[in-house]
This record gives structure tokens, C-alpha cells and sequence, in this order.
């Protein structure tokens, strides 16, 4: 290599390494000396415990800074977005919440340690921040990271009730709904997501094949180690058999769900064909069998109605129970008769294949008694012998009104209907695309509900009505959607009507970047009033509080719906 071409290369490197140099030096982080608080720290009435904490509280230039971890943000209300270096930080106060749940390690806590001042942009409620001339920056320690709680931005930007002294310490309080939480004893089986709530109770599987109860002691933290009591005892209220088909070792498998207040098992146990289906309601420690075959039993009033809803079903299927036992049916069902056209499967979403000419579906429990009509859904199993014998329509499966006392049955709606609710004077219902409908009772008139959707291949994989606002699951993307076709959450896991009296639409889901929510809960004028992260299942209202089953923290939570907790001392 000549020197003149050595000598043009070396002027290229230095020119870069100028032009490189005082970016690199601009974006080098200021690292700063922090400490550990001395003092005790009350965060929403929870004691915080720094001492084993991966992401400790720390001081600097004595204000107290706040780890924002994704369930400690939301713990106090606060919602945070990560955009990436460009775009940076976003923070913003809401009604969200969550369950203290601390990141304990096994290795305690020095007393100093150092943090950096980040360069990347920080948004809090929407106004940026020029986080090189804050007196007190956010910093960032073990990559997560901190917030000074200070007067501006506690009380004055997030609406926190903030106290100190030298006594008592920090105390903060949000005004997102407090959750306290209750532990279960060590008998529970970790491989199972089986658990209910109900009556004050807890229900859930045990080991061997056993159904425990245990009572809910909720705790603030106040006075408890880190925030919960010890566990209560628990009791024996139910052996699960083993299941027929295995080898005498494996139990079979159980299913518990909260219903009206009363928790309920549900089990299966045979083969496919000569299986049978358990339920039994629980009213305390107490279980009683309701039903032991594979029919569907519900019950308005003093009236009870089944259908039969196992292998190879047959028209017909439809029966009340009855006193009389001169009308009753035969023996097959001792104490009921038949009732409706008996050349209709009652109770089934039922289709049929004209190509090949099978046929099958799907039992459904929706069925509701309104004066002496039964509302339910049914199949002309005559008409499909006709279709397939002679050619013509085809025969779908639709929504029917069955008088109980002269067996007249109407269908009310041309709508392939799969799935369908009651409210006041409506029938809400939905055909097998993403397309709603209702039915006036006192007009006998139907009217569209506008679609948004395309049909494609979307369909409503389940809904619920409340106060006649609709919520459904997209059964394309599992997305929770209202009836103006909004979505509002990722991920259904449950959707359902809860409470007391049925006043509030419950829904589980997994969330995503952009609908992060978990738990979404809505009373009857369609207001949203509980919004949390926590990863949860068993979700249920009693009164005004809700109960689930937090997978994070594995304690039962309980919020106050009633506000009472909003802003205040965070006590049961």
C-alpha cells in the first residue's frame, strides 16, 4: 500500500471517528449514587418491604423514587407504554389496578447502589418531560425504570394522597380501587386451574383427587407479613371417583363454577356413549347431587324443564316435570311429560351436511320461560328427512316459541340462530355469522342490529346482555367487541353475566400491546367500573365485591365496587 493511499484512508477514519465521537459522548448516561430508604414505606395501606425486593424503592437527593414495573404501576393506578428509544416512555393515570405482588429475591439488599439518568423521551399524561433539567429525574436502576414522588408528580399529575414525617414514614394512597387479598392453604393441586368463589368460600381442587373448601380472610397489609395473613385450614367437601376408563390410578376430571351464589361441581366419568355427566351444588360444606344423566335441567319458578343432551339425540326431547302422574311420560323420565312437536330436537344447535348427508351439533342451554311460552332453540328433524328424501329447502336450526300448556310450536325468527339471551322485553340473538339481531316479545317483531363486521369467516363465538348493551367474542380473533362492534379487550377467556341479581358483564382475557386490560367488568348502563392487569380466572361478584383467583400471586383478590375503597383506607 503507497502512503498516498494510506494517507487517504487514515483522513476517512478520522473524519468518521470525529462525526461519531460527540454523538457517543451526548448519550452517555450520568450514573448517580442512590440509597435505600431508612424509613418505613406504606404504599395503599401495603407495607413495602425493601429489604429482599429485586426492585427495591430508592432515595435520591432524599426524595423517595418508585420502581415503575409493569404490576407496580398498576398496583397504583398508573399505565406505562414503551414505545422504544425514539419514541420513549408514556405514563398515565387511570382507574386501572392490580394486586400488590412484590419480586422477592433470596439475596437481600445493600445499602447504596448506582443508577443512570436516561436520555430517551418521557411522556406523563401526555406531556412530555425534559428529563435533563428535572431537578429530580427519573432514573434507571436494575434496567427498570424510577420515578420520583414528588409533590408535582404525585399529587399534582396522578392525584395520589401523599403524607410524610419522620415517624411515620412515607404514605401513599391511589385513587384506582384497592385489592385485598386472601391466601389459600398449601393443599391446593398446582397443576389445575380449578377453583370457584362463592358465598364467602373458596373451592378448589385438592390433591387425591379432592374437593376442598376454605374460607376467604382478606387482608390490607396493614398488619401481616408483607401484606397477607396465614393461610386458613381448609376441609374435605367432596371425593372425586376415579375415572372408569383409566387404570385405577387417574381421578377424574372436575370442573367448579360459581352460579346465583352457590358453587358448582361439574364431572364426567365413561366412555363417550355411556359416560354420564355430575352435578352437584355445594351450599356450604354440604354437596348435593342435582343431576346425574346427560340431559339439561332448567328451572323458572316451579317449573322445570330437561332435554336430553347426549349421543344420538332424537326429536321429541323436550319434557316438564309434572304432579300429575297419570299425565306424566313413560318411564324413561318417572315425574315428567312431554311437551312441544315431536318432530322437533329441542335444545340442540343442530346442522346438516347435504353433501354427505351427516348431521350432528351441539346441545345449548339457552332456554327462558316468559308467562306460559318457552323460548328455545330447536331443529325439524322431519323436514331434514324431507330435504334429504325429496330435495327443497334446507332446514336450519331456529329460534322457537313452545306454548307448555297447548304444545303450539312457532318459530319466530328465519335466522340460522346459534346462540340467543333475554332481556325485558327482548330476544337478543345471532346467526352463525357476526350478525345480530332482536326480537321485540310484545310486537312479535324482529329488527337488525347494524353490522360493522364483515362476515368472512367471523363468526360470535359467545355474547351477553346487560341493560341491552351487547357484548360479544369474535370467534376470528377473540376479541371482545359491544354492539357497535368497538373492540374492548384481546383474548377472551370468560365472558358472563355476574352479581347478585345478575347486574354486571364479567370478562377474563390474555390482553395485548394495545387492549392490555385482563379483567373488564361493566354494570348495566354499560359503564365500566373495574378495569386490572392481574392474570386471573375465577372471576365473580357478590354484592359489591369481586372475587378471582390471581395466577400471579396465587391469592384471591377482592375489590370494592362500590367505590367506598377509591381514595381511601383499602380495608374489607
Amino acid at each position: 500500500m503507497n502512503k498516498r493511499v494510506f494517507s487517504i484512508i487514515m483522513i476517512i477514519f478520522i473524519f468518521i471517528m470525529a462525526s461519531v465521537s460527540p454523538a457517543y459522548a451526548a448519550n452517555r448516561l450520568t450514573t448517580v449514587a442512590v440509597t435505600l430508604p431508612t424509613f418505613k414505606v406504606v404504599l395503599n395501606n401495603t407495607n413495602v418491604d425493601n429489604r429482599y425486593s429485586k426492585y427495591p424503592l430508592i432515595v435520591y437527593k432524599d426524595i423517595t423514587y418508585f420502581p415503575m414495573t409493569y404490576s407496580d404501576c398498576r398496583f397504583l393506578g398508573l399505565e406505562t407504554k414503551w414505545k422504544g428509544n425514539q419514541e420513549g416512555l408514556s405514563i398515565e393515570a387511570s382507574d386501572i389496578t392490580a394486586a400488590y405482588s412484590p419480586y422477592r429475591t433470596e439475596v437481600k439488599n445493600g445499602s447504596s447502589y448506582k443508577a443512570t439518568i436516561p436520555t430517551f423521551p418521557i411522556k406523563i399524561n401526555g406531556k412530555l418531560i425534559d428529563n435533563s433539567k428535572e431537578k429530580y429525574p427519573i432514573l434507571i436502576f436494575r434496567d427498570i425504570t424510577y420515578f420520583p414522588i414528588t409533590w408535582q408528580f404525585a399529587v399534582d399529575e396522578f392525584g395520589w394522597d401523599y403524607s410524610f414525617d419522620s415517624n411515620k414514614g412515607l404514605a401513599i394512597n391511589s385513587h384506582n380501587i384497592h385489592l385485598l387479598q386472601s391466601e389459600l392453604p398449601n393443599d391446593r393441586a398446582k397443576d389445575m386451574e380449578v377453583v370457584a368463589i362463592a358465598d364467602g368460600f373458596v373451592y378448589y381442587a385438592g390433591t387425591n383427587g379432592r374437593i376442598m373448601q376454605s374460607e376467604i380472610r382478606p387482608s390490607n397489609n396493614a398488619d401481616s407479613n408483607n401484606g397477607i395473613i396465614a393461610p386458613p385450614t381448609s376441609k374435605v367437601v367432596y371425593q372425586l371417583p376415579f375415572n372408569s376408563l383409566s387404570d385405577g390410578k387417574s381421578y377424574v376430571l372436575p370442573r367448579l363454577y360459581a352460579e346465583d351464589g352457590k358453587c358448582y361441581l361439574t364431572y364426567y366419568n365413561g366412555g363417550a356413549t355411556m359416560g354420564t355427566e355430575y352435578l352437584i351444588r355445594f351450599d356450604g360444606d354440604k354437596a348435593t347431587l342435582i343431576n346425574d344423566t346427560r340431559n339439561i335441567q332448567k328451572t323458572f319458578g316451579d317449573k322445570e324443564f330437561l332435554w336430553w343432551a347426549g349421543h344420538t339425540p332424537a326429536p321429541g326431547n323436550l319434557y316438564v316435570k309434572t304432579v300429575d302422574t297419570i299425565d306424566s311420560a313413560d318411564s324413561t323420565y318417572p315425574g315428567y311429560k312431554k311437551i312441544g312437536n315431536p318432530n322437533y330436537l329441542y335444545g340442540w344447535n343442530w346442522s346438516i351436511n347435504e353433501i354427505d348427508g351427516s348431521q350432528g351439533g351441539a346441545g345449548s342451554r339457552d332456554c327462558y320461560l316468559i308467562g306460559d311460552y318457552l323460548y328455545i332453540m330447536a331443529f325439524d328433524k322431519r323436514a331434514a328427512d324431507d330435504f334429504f328424501e325429496n330435495g327443497g329447502i334446507k332446514p336450519t336450526t331456529g329460534l322457537y316459541r313452545v306454548n307448555i300448556e297447548t304444545n303450539e310450536t312457532i318459530r319466530i325468527s328465519d335466522q340460522e340462530v346459534t346462540g340467543f339471551k333475554v332481556e325485558g322485553d327482548y330476544i337478543y340473538y345471532h346467526n352463525g355469522y357476526v350478525e345480530l339481531f332482536k326480537y321485540k316479545i310484545s310486537e312479535e317483531k324482529e329488527y337488525p342490529i347494524k353490522t360493522k363486521l364483515e362476515r368472512g369467516n367471523n363468526f360470535i363465538e359467545n355474547f351477553e346482555v346487560l341493560g341491552g348493551h351487547i357484548y360479544f367474542e369474535s370467534g376470528k380473533d377473540h376479541g371482545l367487541y359491544n354492539s357497535n362492534y368497538v373492540p374492548l379487550g384481546h383474548g377472551v377467556q370468560e365472558l358472563k353475566l355476574t352479581g347478585s341479581n345478575k347486574e354486571y358483564v364479567a370478562c377474563t382475557l390474555s390482553g395485548n400491546n394495545e387492549l392490555p386490560d385482563r379483567i373488564i367488568i361493566y354494570d348495566n348502563t354499560g359503564k365500566e367500573v373495574f378495569r386490572s392487569s392481574d392474570d386471573s380466572y375465577a372471576l365473580t361478584v357478590e354484592g359489591n365485591k369481586v372475587y378471582y383467583f390471581n395466577k400471579s400471586t396465587n391469592t384471591i383478590c377482592i375489590g370494592d365496587l362500590s367505590g367506598a375503597l377509591k381514595g381511601g383506607e383499602g380495608q374489607w
